[in-house]
Formats: structure tokens, sequence, C-alpha cells
């Protein structure tokens, strides 16, 4: 599940798959952290996937600057791919972003 503030402007979902980046000119004052578990039960519809992961990320308010990481653990196969998708409510699809 996704921890985001009402506010946020924008959503992050990352599928079980890893990617890195890093912005190190946030302030404070403008940086909002965001946290999500990943699991096959998150999925929509619910997988039965041992896979699982952990998203940590910053969005910087002022530079629209989103930096992640991702950290994962018994996927089924080489990583390939991720992607974010756009909002949707608990429970729905939403078509992906980046």
């Amino acid at each position: 599940m996704i921890d985001f503030r009402p506010s946020l402007p924008v959503a992050v979902l990352v599928s079980l798959l890893g990617l890195s980046a890093c912005d190190r000119n946030q302030t404070p004052s403008s940086a909002r952290d965001l946290t999500a578990q990943l699991t096959g039960t998150s999925e929509v519809p619910p997988t039965t996937s041992t896979g699982s992961g952990t998203l940590k990320a910053t969005l910087n308010e002022e530079t629209k600057v989103l930096s992640w990481t991702v950290t994962y653990s018994n996927l089924s196969g080489p990583l390939t791919a991720a992607h974010f998708h756009r909002p949707a409510m608990a429970g729905e699809n939403a078509g992906v972003m980046v």
C-alpha cells in the first residue's frame, strides 16, 4: 500500500522491479517523502507472487523532481522493466505514466 499525503499531485506505484535515482539538491521545506510496500496481494487483481519490495521516494514539490529507490526480493525471474502508474483508487488499475 502506498502512503500518500492528501495534497500530493503525483501518485507513485512501482511494479515489483527496481529503479534507483537520487536528487541531491532537495531542501526539506519543498520535499515530500513517500513509501510503498510492494506485494503480490497489492496487485490488481491480487496475485500469489512471493516477490516483494519497498519503494522509498522523495518528491521535490518546487522542482517537480521525483527521486526513488526500490529494493526487491524473491522475483520469479530476472529484472526486465519497471514503471509508475497514474493515480487510481485502491483496488483499481490506472494507466502507466512513466
